[in-house]
């Protein structure tokens, strides 16, 4: 069902380029799917991770897919709050001539210690994120920026789930040493 969708999707999109497009080079349009404003990372006992791979497609949308790693989950909320569970997030770039190249970078917005500047975050690996950040695609041909677009994610390391308990001391009782534990 997801893949038929994906199609549709596609070749709505497809056409509606093909529209603006008669007679001119059309510039990419990128898409971030799910739509959604913050995507959710998170992870137990290791750091949350995330993979990124560059799909080329012949249909001319190529795909930019994220994916958790070791240990990580992904998700978000919709505008109703309803949680959502991801195995992959995407950018999708519609391009019309497939001679575009593509860069991700990773920019902080409120991190905890991990990763204090932006930097350009290289395909097939994993890295370990911590608080909210967010990776912006750039499309772009031979030197010039074509097109770009940004995705923000929260990630937190939640433990093993356990929370402290506080108790305060009700009673005092002072009990005499019988029988003395020193005395032979």
């Amino acid at each position: 069902m997801e893949v038929v969708a994906t199609h549709v999707f596609r070749f709505v999109m497809l056409m509606l380029i093909a529209s603006f497009t008669v007679g001119q080079t059309a510039p990419p349009l990128i898409q971030f799917t799910p739509t959604t404003d913050t995507i959710g990372i998170g992870s137990g006992c290791t750091p949350p991770l995330l993979t990124y791979s560059v799909y080329r497609d012949s249909l001319a949308a190529d795909s930019i897919i994220i994916r958790p790693g070791f240990n990580t989950t992904m998700g978000y909320r919709d505008s109703i709050g309803t949680a959502h569970g991801l195995e992959y997030c995407a950018f999708v770039v519609f391009d019309s001539t497939a001679h575009w190249d593509y860069d991700v970078w990773y920019q902080p917005i409120d991190t905890m210690w991990i990763y204090e500047s932006a930097f350009a975050v290289p395909p097939d690996s994993a890295l370990a994120f911590y608080g909210k950040f967010s990776l912006t695609v750039y499309v772009q041909s031979e030197t010039r920026v074509l097109d770009s677009l940004v995705q923000v994610f929260h990630a937190i390391q939640y433990g093993l789930g356990t929370t402290p308990e506080h108790r305060s001391i009700s009673d005092f009782t002072l009990s005499p040493n019988f029988p003395n534990p020193f005395n032979a």
